[in-house]
């Protein structure tokens, strides 16, 4: 077992080798090695690209501030960049991206996208009220009433659950009293 084990190591390792080769003319030499390494600990090691890269949890909260930022100034294209490459590093071990990356495509009203993204949020989290919100406002959006309704009546259910989210509560019951 552990000669088959060697021999799956040797191969991914000759295919990654061979993979870096064919983008040496895209990227800097001095890049190569390091792109090949993190790829190896990836795939041998079961690393997150974050741990391969040996990138602190530190730049990982500064590169977040920095997402934050350009979503609080509604530079949403380069928010959902941040939010993107913060996922793919963490390997989806942070539902904090996850969420920040649904709510950047829900203002750049890419509602099916957003509620993709608050869905793998809501099964992370299914006691949270907020993602079945904004899967409200995206059904609605979508022209999808149903689904929307049902999303509202969960975050109604959930919120109820605990007391930090009595004004969204309220806010629930104010939507649900209207005709929908």
């Amino acid at each position: 077992m552990a000669d088959a084990n060697k021999s799956d190591q040797k191969e991914i390792k000759q295919l990654i080798h061979e993979a870096v080769e064919s983008i040496q003319d895209k990227v800097s030499p001095k890049v190569l090695p390091l792109i090949e390494e993190a790829l190896i600990k990836i795939e041998t090691e079961n690393l997150t690209p974050r741990e391969a890269m040996g990138i602190s949890e530190d730049v990982i909260e500064e590169i977040y501030e920095n997402g934050y930022y350009f979503f609080k100034s509604g530079k949403f294209k380069d928010a959902l960049g941040i939010f993107n490459l913060l996922a793919q590093l963490v390997g989806g071990t942070d539902p904090r991206f996850t969420f920040a990356i649904a709510a950047t495509h829900h203002h750049l009203k890419n509602y099916t996208e957003a509620a993709g993204y608050y869905m793998l949020y809501e099964a992370l989290h299914p006691t949270d009220p907020l993602p079945y919100y904004h899967l409200y406002d995206c059904f609605r959006k979508t022209n999808n009433p149903e689904l929307a309704v049902n999303a509202l009546k969960a975050a109604h259910r959930l919120s109820k659950m605990d007391s930090k989210y009595s004004d969204l509560q309220n806010k629930i019951e104010m939507e649900l009293r209207q005709p929908q």
